[in-house]
């Protein structure tokens, strides 16, 4: 019962509408986060290994601290591309989906 109710707004036609703009919203979401927060980190903390001798907590906040601007721009870019680019990813791979029967 909760399922149903909790589904229940996905099945209007109102909302059916608005689902590849909320897809595409979490797609944006989702790439803009990871780059931030995932990339940015394992890419700050490999600099700092390959140029430092001994690894500090100081020069590892260090290291973040400074490369946030980059990476808040490497992830508005990341954002903007998903934006215009995302719906033809998001067809070819439906298109790949349903060819090959995948995820049924």
């Amino acid at each position: 019962l909760l399922a149903l109710l909790l589904c229940a707004p996905l099945m209007c036609p109102c909302w059916q509408a608005l689902l590849p703009a909320l897809l595409l919203m979490a797609l944006c979401c989702f790439g803009g986060v990871s780059v931030f927060c995932l990339y940015g980190f394992i890419m700050n903390t490999y600099s700092l290994f390959q140029t430092q001798a001994v690894i500090t907590l100081p020069a590892l906040v260090t290291s973040i601290a400074v490369a946030v601007p980059m990476d808040l721009i490497h992830a508005l870019s990341t954002v903007i591309f998903l934006w215009l680019a995302g719906p033809a990813f998001l067809e070819k791979l439906d298109r790949v989906k349903e060819k090959y029967g995948l995820l049924d």
